[in-house]
């Protein structure tokens, strides 16, 4: 069996690579309509990072399956593509809490519970994410890849919390997915809660959850789908965000303060949401817009 893990997670790896490289080539067109064809802003900066970052995580992964190493060389490469990982995860979650507080109104309360849940995340997971590199010990191998000798079972504490806020994501999604089950839905909308919300939740959590499980079974699997989880992380994050650019009706304004392009670009992101789907308020022209071509399309459907 110890002899079939590199196999396993070699193959992984290389199927991560090829699902990144075909996200791409199907929604290039679309990044370089909505994205590059675009004002730069904080949006699209964080498009950027959370698109190609993988890129960095797959190659280094596969390098580490594909090259000779020293022990000491294995730890140094593992670790700087954990650091990778984590960033990228963590991007991840922050796209995702942006997209649930834009959703919800830009409530006061959603965004301080976003920050603290963030901090709760964030801080306890790098922690616990350094005890596990420093415990990683690598032995001699006579063929390519790295062989691991020891790792700390301490990380499993890292995807328990990332688990813990995609729950909470997933949870504040469903109440509003609940709270407009009987409206008049586009199609837009349907892909914003369903096939980009509750189903990103649904496959991520479960790669979350074996990445929990499987050390327990077989200790010598940890972190075998680290690599998976983050590129599926990242696709789903790209098409939200894809989602969102192509619902800006005019181009986002190009504020100066790094603050201001934050709260242009949710302003924007939170004014293609139609009435329909906010609780009060006053109705955006654009919203108005948005609704009238919502009814048209409605209409010539049962026309």
């Amino acid at each position: 069996m110890s002899q079939q893990i590199p196999l396993v997670t070699g193959s992984l790896v290389a199927s991560g690579t090829l699902l990144v490289i075909y996200d791409l080539l199907c929604t290039l067109d679309q990044e370089v309509e909505y994205v590059w064809s675009r004002p730069l802003a904080f949006s699209s900066i964080l498009f950027f990072l959370n698109r190609y970052l993988p890129f960095v995580d797959t190659v280094l992964s596969i390098q580490l399956h594909l090259d000779y190493f020293t022990p000491e060389e294995c730890i140094t490469r593992f670790k700087a593509l954990t650091w990778f990982i984590v960033v990228g995860l963590l991007l991840c979650e922050a796209i995702l809490m942006i997209r649930t507080y834009a959703i919800w109104e830009r409530r006061r309360a959603v965004l301080y519970g976003f920050i603290a849940l963030f901090l709760v995340v964030a801080i306890p997971g790098i922690v616990m994410t350094q005890l596990e590199l420093d415990s990683l010990v690598y032995g001699p191998v006579s063929d390519r890849g790295c062989r691991l000798i020891h790792a700390s079972p301490i990380i499993m504490g890292s995807y328990l919390l990332l688990l813990l806020c995609e729950t909470i994501i997933a949870v504040l999604m469903c109440i509003k997915a609940w709270q407009h089950l009987r409206q008049p839905h586009s199609s837009w909308v349907n892909r914003l809660y369903f096939q980009d919300g509750l189903l990103f939740f649904i496959y991520t959590f479960f790669i979350s959850l074996a990445n929990v499980i499987v050390p327990i079974c077989n200790p010598s699997l940890a972190n075998w789908l680290a690599t998976p989880q983050r590129v599926l992380h990242s696709i789903f994050s790209t098409r939200i965000l894809l989602l969102i650019q192509s619902q800006k009706v005019s181009p986002p304004r190009s504020p100066t303060l790094f603050s201001s392009i934050f709260d242009s670009d949710i302003n924007d992101y939170a004014d293609t949401i139609p009435s329909s789907y906010q609780s009060v308020g006053p109705i955006s022209p654009r919203t108005a817009e948005l609704e009238r071509v919502d009814t048209f399309e409605l209409g010539a459907r049962t026309s």
